[in-house]
């Protein structure tokens, strides 16, 4: 009983995560056991925005590929990578990877890049 609870958290965070703007903050995505993330979160802005560009209100993002290598890890600790040092393709692989483990949708993210680019 206590893991299908488990389960029904992680699909209710997924399902709101699925359903934000990029403008709005992420809920937390419950870990297999059930506790909550430990490492940083990112906004949708973060995960679409290359680290070496400004966020849209213009302040640098500070989101990487070693804070998404971190937490996909805690989603997934069998996770491979290609190499601990990230290159822009190994890093926007990892910023689309922790998106799934967030429940965010490629259409979410693709409509959330038209949005910042066209504001």
């Amino acid at each position: 009983m206590a893991k299908l609870a488990v389960e029904m958290r992680i699909n209710a965070a997924k399902t709101s995560n699925a359903s934000k703007t990029s403008d709005e903050p992420l809920v937390p995505v419950p870990l297999p056991n059930g506790e909550l993330p430990r490492n940083d979160y990112p906004t949708i802005a973060e995960l679409i925005v290359s680290g070496n560009e400004k966020l849209p209100c213009g302040v640098s993002n500070d989101w990487n590929a070693q804070k998404s290598l971190k937490l996909i890890r805690e989603y997934d600790p069998t996770y491979e990578t290609d190499d601990e040092t990230a290159s822009d393709v190994t890093s926007r692989r990892r910023r689309l990877k922790l998106a799934q483990h967030l429940g965010l949708t490629p259409a979410q993210l693709n409509t959330a890049m038209t949005a910042i680019y066209f504001c």
